[in-house]
């Protein structure tokens, strides 16, 4: 893996300043007062911090638990305002520039990383997610680190990264519903490898098994719970 130099290690601190500023610059009151998306999240946040825990939230079409429940810890820890309820997804936003960082750095080098960060710093969408308290915020910040072990996995050959691309792409199915069409596109694309580049098939099957297994280790709950309320 490539190194940053002092002045791209100090590129990276400002990039990451400038995406803290856009996301965090009147986050209580742009825009004002709390969407109907983030009315039900206070409402389920209420119920949380009286006790009421649940795996996934059947009000408003039905929502994925993780958002909700850092929902929760920001309102328990700041009381009850349209910041609170926003915190977390401006916080998610900010952290997603160097996973989106780490992503592209190990991919394609330290030059396109920075690049990569730098455009979503700046980009309309994150900050405009950054700025709602809507749970979609969480799914790039998800793919992001889960494609970087991924990635890993496949330059280093060590097992332990493929199981931590797992766990996290697991992890996505708790985050918003798009990412259950992400299976469909991993499929697709591990038919293009294995066609594409024949000498990496041992590779991959030892990259799959360790990777699909600890994914459904971690998505079974939801799944379970999914299969008993269709």
């Amino acid at each position: 893996m490539q190194r940053l130099s002092r002045l791209e290690t100090l590129a990276l601190v400002a990039i990451i300043v400038v995406a803290a500023v856009l996301r965090l610059a009147g986050l209580g009151h742009i825009p004002a007062g709390p969407y109907r998306d983030e009315a039900f999240n206070g409402l389920d946040t209420l119920d949380i911090l009286r006790g009421q825990h649940a795996l996934y939230f059947a009000a408003n079409n039905g929502r994925e638990p993780i958002f909700i429940y850092l929902v929760a810890l920001s309102v328990g820890a700041l009381g009850r305002s349209p910041f609170a309820l926003r915190l977390p997804a401006a916080l998610i936003s900010l952290l997603t520039v160097p996973a989106t960082f780490l992503m592209a750095r190990e991919l394609w080098g330290r030059r396109v990383g920075l690049l990569s960060a730098a455009v979503l710093a700046v980009m309309l969408w994150p900050i405009h997610l950054a700025h709602v308290g809507f749970r979609a915020v969480l799914l790039p910040l998800f793919m992001a680190l889960t494609v970087w072990q991924a990635a890993r996995g496949w330059r280093t050959r060590r097992t332990r990264h493929w199981v931590a691309a797992g766990i996290l792409y697991g992890l996505c199915f708790y985050t918003y519903l798009a990412v259950r069409f992400t299976p469909a596109l991993i499929a697709l694309f591990l038919i293009y490898a294995w066609f594409a580049h024949p000498r990496q098939r041992t590779t991959m099957l030892q990259a799959v098994l360790p990777f699909a297994l600890s994914t459904l280790i971690v998505a079974a709950p939801l799944a379970i719970y999914a299969a008993g309320n269709w």
